[in-house]
């Protein structure tokens, strides 16, 4: 009895002799001599065998990724040495922090790509799709983080996209009862394929577009808008005319119901802005469709703010713009800007401006089609200053900055430039520091008060006593302050807020 006492008490002093060190490396700077003093003390077998004990499990999975932390060659080795009997037993765990930690080692090896085939041949890439649908979005996300390294690889795609995973993962994406955890793995999916655009193939085979056109057909409004953003995340040249065509015809037969369709035709509005493939046809079916719930005919106020929305974003690009002015759809928008801005909808002048600052700016930039936007704005604004140089001097900061950032836009353009100056009170506006209480106010004025000066004609349109005005404006800089009574600097804006 005496010697038995005796051992249990060996073995109590020894756990805490083993819990002492790892403290102390967990304390201490990760050096090649702490590294070393805490493998001598406690080898690497032994720390793999402490991850079953729950009293250290947190502690060792902290001091395991502090050995390999700086992932040199010679960490890599030992860590290769020993991942065989770790990496199964840490990423199988059941403590999530064991998990997690592991993960973070398997990554490092996942940088190389003969180090990738020797965790394939172990089986460890499949732990890891596996854990793609972890029900722990930190597991999940960890997982997905180490496999898109791995796609980097030459071999990667093949690796981590065998017919064996390929299996896993498109069974998970077509169970509708564990949405969540699909969504995951389509997201891994179609941000690998963004990246490896080169194996298109691959993807292709693993479902996962198909299985977003047919939630975009759903009638889960959930699903669908998580949808729309995973396809995002497609390559450009997947979301062509065939994936464009099932985005409208959702939207188009739920336009009025709320956030769906909204969501739908900004991502139309998104893709066709960028380099996505379309068709006249379809771009001019897009634009009539939304031109028209924009100019608020046959729709309700939430509804043309999200049509104007739309517009902006298809705006936001030459090329979007381009669509915009061959669809023949502006000019009818156009006409309804002043009445928007004179609306009581705070909403509704947002977005109008939004668009405005948008496609005028992009008209600069949108060559022929640039042009023609350009006398469409200049002969479709109408009375636009009188409700521009209203905001502009109202107390609700987004719409007196959306307002001056209008204003900007506009001094891209030598028409532009004469219909700012052709308010009475915009340039006493524009040079009135003042009257301003925000940094972004006062940043954007000084922008347009240097478009102004950049054009050639600004001479002939103002005069030179405006144009020297103005000049002393820029000259002496955005925040210009100036003497006090006592001789003290006064800065010329209220809070500064930025």
């Amino acid at each position: 009895a005496g010697q038995a006492e005796q051992e249990r008490s060996f073995l109590r002093s020894m756990a805490i002799d083993i819990a002492a060190k790892l403290q102390d490396f967990d304390r201490l700077p990760a050096t090649a001599e702490s590294k070393s003093a805490l493998l001598a003390a406690v080898p690497l077998p032994k720390l793999l065998e402490l991850l079953n004990d729950a009293n250290h499990v947190e502690l060792v999975s902290k001091c395991l990724n502090k050995l390999f932390s700086e992932s040199s060659q010679e960490d890599l080795n030992v860590l290769k040495q020993q991942g065989s009997e770790l990496f199964p037993l840490g990423l199988q765990h059941p403590s999530d922090v064991v998990r997690k930690s592991t993960i973070k080692l398997v990554e490092k090896l996942m940088g190389n790509e003969g180090d990738l085939l020797w965790l394939q041949e172990r089986d460890i890439v499949f732990l890891l799709v596996k854990m793609l649908s972890d029900e722990s979005i930190q597991m999940s996300s960890a997982a997905s983080s180490a496999l898109l390294r791995a796609v980097g690889q030459p071999s990667g795609v093949r690796v981590v996209f065998n017919e064996r995973h390929v299996a896993h993962m498109s069974k998970i994406i077509c169970d509708r009862e564990q949405a969540v955890v699909a969504f995951r793995v389509l997201e891994f999916i179609c941000t690998a394929w963004r990246r490896r655009e080169d194996e298109t193939e691959v993807f292709k085979s693993t479902g996962a577009k198909d299985q977003l056109v047919a939630i975009i057909h759903s009638d889960d409004i959930l699903l669908q808008l998580n949808a729309v953003e995973v396809i995002a995340l497609l390559p450009s040249h997947e979301i062509g005319k065939e994936l464009l065509v099932h985005l409208l015809q959702v939207a188009e037969s739920t336009l009025g119901s709320g956030a769906v369709p909204a969501r739908l035709l900004e991502a139309c509005a998104r893709f066709l802005a960028g380099e996505v493939e379309s068709s006249a046809e379809l771009e001019g079916r897009f634009c009539e469709t939304v031109s028209q719930r924009a100019r608020g005919e046959s729709s309700s106020v939430q509804e043309q703010v999200d049509m104007l929305n739309v517009l902006s974003v298809l705006s936001s690009s030459p090329r979007g713009l381009k669509i915009l002015v061959r669809s023949k759809t502006l000019p009818s928008v156009c006409r309804g800007v002043s009445s928007n801005l004179k609306s009581q909808q705070s909403d509704l002048k947002l977005a109008t401006l939004s668009l405005c600052v948008e496609a005028i700016r992009s008209a600069k930039f949108a060559e022929e089609e640039g042009e023609a936007a350009s006398t469409i704005f200049a002969e479709g604004l109408g009375d636009v200053m009188e409700p521009l140089i209203k905001l502009a001097k109202c107390p609700i900061q987004e719409e007196k900055v959306g307002a001056i950032c209008m204003f900007k836009s506009m001094a891209h353009h030598a028409w532009g430039v004469k219909k700012l100056f052709s308010h009475g009170d915009f340039l006493a506006f524009l040079l009135d520091r003042k009257a301003e209480s925000s940094k972004r106010a006062l940043d954007e004025k000084f922008e347009v008060a240097k478009l102004v000066l950049s054009h050639p004609q600004t001479s002939e349109i103002l005069g030179a006593g405006q144009v020297e005005m103005i000049s002393n404006f820029v000259a002496n800089g955005a925040y210009y302050t100036q003497q006090g009574a006592g001789g003290n600097l006064m800065p010329n804006v209220g809070t500064m807020a930025l």
